[in-house]
């Protein structure tokens, strides 16, 4: 069994200036999930909202923290899987919740 990924445990680190200006939101995504030094994907669904542009400023803030801001502000949301190392990055209406490890 693997254990937790490294984008819900790692990138804890406060980083003093994050600053995205008018980047599309995939490449936003992707730059800050390296920071973390996580795997994911992303959910096809996201559709259109893919190539939105994305601008934020964030101090004192971890990779992970900004990560998570940038998902929240455009409805997504990242989904964990307790059994693999890879994340799912998803529509937030669209509910999507965890497999536990007991399930699989």
């Amino acid at each position: 069994m693997s254990g937790p990924s490294a984008l819900a445990q790692t990138g804890n680190e406060p980083v003093s200036l994050i600053v995205i200006d008018d980047v599309p939101l995939v490449d936003a995504v992707k730059n800050l999930a390296r920071q973390v030094g996580g795997n994911y994907i992303l959910d096809p669904r996201i559709g259109d909202m893919a190539a939105k542009n994305v601008s934020i400023r964030l101090e004192n803030v971890s990779a992970r923290d900004a990560l998570i801001s940038v998902l929240r502000d455009n409805k997504l949301t990242l989904v964990t899987n307790p059994v693999t190392t890879v994340d799912r990055i998803a529509p937030a209406s669209l509910g999507i919740k965890p497999v536990s490890a007991v399930q699989v």
